[in-house]
């Protein structure tokens, strides 16, 4: 397990893609950072992030926001909400089959297969999703050497 102030200086550095975006206001819309140093190991790092709804398979898996983590390892899923306790799941980097992104007029997605089922994360922010793309095309081809 990483300490806080280790994943506080990650996402840090993941917001400097993201001017005008303040680190406080994204800890407290997003309840689910707040445990990603639970979650993660010490060799993990955080290569990128989106927010969005989640469903599996094309059903609804729980309602709010879930926040995906991409990291040298792994895919992270994470939901918090208001008064529910943490949820939370991780997808191996070798487990994934296949990762598609799509950018529409009124909604921006991602589509993650890993051999069982299929995940999709829509109503992304285009800049996070953009960021999430690029960062885990360069995981899984660092993986996959």
């Amino acid at each position: 397990m990483t300490t806080p102030k280790n994943i506080t200086r990650q996402i840090q550095h993941l917001l400097t893609t993201r001017p005008g975006l303040n680190m406080s206001i994204l800890l407290i819309s997003i309840p689910a950072f707040n445990y990603i140093h639970e979650i993660l190991s010490d060799t993990e790092t955080m290569s990128g992030y989106c927010v969005g709804d989640l469903t599996r398979d094309g059903k609804g898996v729980k309602t709010g926001k879930w926040l995906i983590i991409c990291t040298n390892q792994q895919l992270v899923f994470m939901h918090k909400g208001m008064i529910v306790a943490l949820t939370h799941f991780e997808i191996p980097l070798g487990n994934l089959a296949a990762a598609k992104v799509k950018f529409g007029f009124l909604s921006n997605n991602i589509k993650i297969h890993d051999g069982n089922s299929t995940w999709e994360l829509y109503n992304v922010n285009k800049t996070d999703l953009t960021i999430f793309e690029l960062a885990l095309n360069n995981e899984l081809a660092t993986f996959k050497k």
